[in-house]
């Protein structure tokens, strides 16, 4: 059983700190956010930070009434890579608030981040999906073609709040992409030269946690059990990334992102088995590590996250002793997951652009493997 099974108890309401954040976790954690507000010193003026969608839901309007008279500007115009002009007016718009409160995914919760650097401000996170964005300092913004990004420890949310059962009612794509983008900080660190230990123990735990729970994704059939550990796997999935940092498989999603405007859970969800199949089998053993955790946490039911009696056997043991690119394939196959960014909307990528960002980037420089421009280019050509 994993650290995130045994921890993770379903309606049981838990505190922690993680660095400088504090983290509520638990179904109904949002109900935590007056007196945790308090707690952080945010002010008498928070504004809103969200996306369309969270708004759509009624989600924004019940934060308003959860705010109070502390409920200051709201921007709920969050979209995808936080392009310059959307950041500039958001920081406008916002100016005079005391603390922010980023409601959404990664979208929301990336220009929270931002906006929090721009104006000095405290930032708390509700995150609706698995995208991990809300532990980590890291944040992009996009202008001409290029998403630049940045790290920084005022980026990094004071407060989260988690509720499992909010990214549990996404729609079946966007819940498999999300989780493909949790997936892709975990395997990161077995792809990275000079991976922190403590991010790949993360990471192992939260994989573990998503392949027990992989069969149930399938069928659209989480309960709250499930759900919870999905949560957590997101969240030591988002530590995971804040403590290794970020490599080839981001570099690579940053520049496609820059240059495409298509959604990043769904460029995650294309480029992870790529840059799984040119790692192969390189490094110290790593990615063997999450690839058993991956197979593993399939093999039983029993327990929190497997959300079934003791020994049921939810996925059977196809990914015993594969690698990461055979437990991804399976995966694929289960969830079907797009491979080709054409599936995703991409039509078109200025392939010669994409390399002169990744190329130049640090990040790519910290992969286990060293990849010259015409492997990277041929490697491209086969998701196009």
């Amino acid at each position: 059983m994993s650290i995130a099974e045994r921890a993770t108890q379903p309606r049981a309401m838990r505190t922690a700190w993680v660095g400088q954040t504090r983290v509520h976790f638990g179904a109904g954690a949002v109900e935590q956010l007056p007196q945790a507000l308090d707690l952080e010193q945010f002010g008498a003026r928070v504004a809103i930070v969200a996306s369309p969608s969270q708004d759509a839901l009624g989600r924004v309007a019940r934060l308003r009434g959860a705010l109070g008279r502390r409920a200051a500007g709201t921007f709920a115009q969050a979209i995808v890579h936080t392009p310059q002009e959307l950041y500039s007016t958001a920081l406008t718009e916002l100016r005079g608030a005391s603390g922010l409160v980023a409601l959404g995914g990664g979208a929301a919760i990336g220009l929270g981040k931002a906006l929090a650097v721009g104006l000095g401000l405290p930032l708390a996170a509700i995150p609706t999906t698995y995208s991990g964005s809300e532990m980590t300092p890291i944040y992009g913004i996009a202008e001409g073609g290029e998403k630049r990004i940045s790290r920084s420890e005022l980026a990094q949310a004071r407060l989260v709040l988690y509720d499992p059962l909010l990214p549990a009612t996404l729609p079946p794509y966007e819940l498999c992409t999300s989780l493909v983008n949790c997936l892709a900080h975990c395997l990161e660190n077995a792809w990275l030269a000079d991976a922190s230990p403590l991010g790949l123990i993360l990471s192992e735990d939260a994989c573990r946690s998503i392949g027990a729970q992989r069969e149930r994704v399938a069928k659209d059939e989480l309960d709250e059990t499930a759900a919870t550990a999905l949560m957590a796997a997101a969240w030591f999935g988002g530590v995971a990334l804040a403590v290794s940092g970020v490599g080839l498989h981001h570099a690579l999603c940053h520049a496609i992102g820059g240059l495409t405007n298509a959604a990043h859970g769904a460029i995650h969800t294309v480029v992870l088995p790529l840059v799984a199949r040119l790692n192969d089998g390189a490094g110290d053993g790593a990615q063997q590590r999450l690839a058993a955790a991956l197979a593993g946490g399939g093999l039983a039911g029993g327990g929190p996250a497997g959300g079934g009696p003791a020994g049921e056997d939810l996925a059977g043991d196809e990914l015993a002793g594969g690698s990461l690119v055979d437990c991804l394939e399976l995966i694929y196959q289960r969830w079907q997951l797009p491979r080709r960014l054409s599936e995703i909307g991409v039509q078109e990528l200025d392939v010669d652009a994409t390399l002169s960002h990744v190329l130049g980037a640090d990040s790519a420089a910290r992969n286990v493997r060293q990849l010259d421009a015409d492997e990277l280019r041929a490697a491209l050509a086969t998701i196009m």
